[in-house]
Order: structure tokens, then sequence, then C-alpha cells
């Protein structure tokens, strides 16, 4: 979905629950939000797809989401066990962003970051995934 210009995405999922950054007016915004997903727009094209905020991933009245084993807080160490068992290649690296946290990347260029212990920013696990134009 990254590069889908912005008329695609509401053709396809309709009006998003939220948007903003800053808060403008619906066709204008940088970041539609449907449920947990967050779709974010650069020059009216999709750039990244994002969630950070989410217990089970929903996408909320738009489009059904099937969260697999995706949640919150899920073990590092469980989620590679279920990407090796349905066959889905990736790599684990050390997060660029945050020494406390590593990211699974698959190979469709996914990425989902894990937090290595609790600390300020939350518990650990699983605490966000997303994918982008950047990545790809």
């Amino acid at each position: 979905m990254p590069g889908t210009v912005r008329s695609d995405v509401f053709r396809l999922l309709g009006q998003p629950s939220d948007w903003g950054l800053p808060p403008k007016k619906l066709n204008t915004a940088e970041i539609w939000k449907y449920g947990d997903i967050e779709i974010h727009f650069f020059r009216d094209s999709v750039w990244m797809i994002f969630t950070d905020y989410f217990d089970v991933p929903r996408g909320g009245d738009s489009f059904e989401l099937d969260p697999w084993i995706l949640r919150a807080g899920l073990d590092c160490d469980a989620f590679q066990n279920a990407l090796n068992a349905s066959n889905i290649s990736f790599i684990l690296q050390p997060n660029r962003h945050n020494i406390d946290e590593k990211d699974i990347i698959t190979a469709g260029r996914v990425y989902f970051t894990f937090r290595e212990k609790d600390n300020e920013s939350g518990p650990s696990g699983l605490c966000a995934f997303h994918t982008d134009t950047a990545n790809a």
C-alpha cells in the first residue's frame, strides 16, 4: 500500500475514524487513522502504515484486520517461532533508533519492534509495527 494515492485509500477504505498531524481538513491531513492503524501521507501518497497504540490491532469500522498472533507485549521469541512455523522469512536486528528495542523485519519488509524490557516507554514485548516506502 505504500505509494498508493490518497483518493485510492479513500475509495478502498472510506472515511477514516480520525485524522491529523497537524489537525487539518481530511483531504490535507498527513495521517489518517483507521482503528489502530495509521496511514501516513507525504505529497498525497502513502509513505508509511504504522501502529504503536494497540492491544490487539484493529482496523476500525472500515476494514477487518486479522491480527494473527499480534498483540501488545507479544514475546519476541514467540513471534519468531510463529514466523518460522509459517515459513515467513525474517531477520532480527537492533532497532536503529532505540538501543532498548530490536526489530524483526520480514521478507515483505514489515518491521515489528520489540521492547527488550519494561521501561518508561511501556512494557516489554511487541510495541509497534510498520511498513514504509523508505524501507522498500
